[in-house]
């Protein structure tokens, strides 16, 4: 028994691998950043975080008096 196929899966599928050959590459773009890759500082996405670390409680500088 033979599967009938609609008219568009060809062009459809054809369609389909296009699409996932470029989301491949975006992703593989969105890795990249300053420290990744050849390109400026100022490149880099601007929601990227500067830092991780905490913000603590304790004041800055040294002993007092």
């Amino acid at each position: 028994m033979q599967e009938e196929r609609c008219p568009n899966c060809a062009r459809l599928e054809a369609r389909i691998a296009e699409l996932e050959a470029e989301l491949r590459a975006i992703k593989a773009l969105l890795g990249l950043d300053s420290t990744t890759s050849n390109q400026p500082p100022s490149r880099d996405l601007p929601w990227k975080p500067k830092s991780e670390r905490q913000k603590s409680v304790r004041s800055s500088g040294g002993q007092q008096g």
